[in-house]
């Protein structure tokens, strides 16, 4: 009896860390969008080719309502699926936007994550968001 206890627990375990250990990585060349209402989708992002870097990502908050002078920076996704990128850039009005960006995708289509930004005289708290595929890269 106790010889299926613990080849019962060994299975378990076993499971359990092969579970622990699986990534998720995202679908590639792939449009994601974090949306409030049908047509109010403050994050926007697209995977590239490889899977490897969120590119074309736009985000409209309390802080930043206008967009960058470039764009924002890509965002390197690791082998785990995981992406986070802090840094500051210039809007079109020329005020000094600050962002923290963080998440994981759980699913190939659905990735979530927190992002903070804030700029000159504001300061917006950190918010999370859950960005899922809407369809291929434009």
């Amino acid at each position: 009896m106790s010889f299926r206890i613990i080849g019962a627990v060994a299975v378990a375990a076993v499971l359990a860390g092969g579970a622990l250990a699986y990534a998720v990585k995202p679908a590639k060349d792939s449009s994601f969008a974090w949306c409030l209402k049908k047509n109010n989708c403050p994050l926007t992002f697209e995977t590239n080719r490889r899977g490897t870097k969120l590119v074309n990502f736009k985000l409209y908050s309390k802080c930043s309502p206008v967009p960058p002078m470039t764009a924002w920076p890509n965002i390197k996704v690791n082998r785990k699926g995981k992406f986070s990128k802090t840094g500051s850039f210039e809007n079109v009005i020329g005020d000094t936007i600050e962002f923290t960006v963080k998440g994981k995708f759980v699913k190939k289509a659905k990735a979530v994550g927190t992002y903070d930004v804030d700029g000159e005289g504001c300061s917006d708290k950190q918010r999370e968001f859950v960005a899922k595929r809407r369809g291929a890269a434009a």
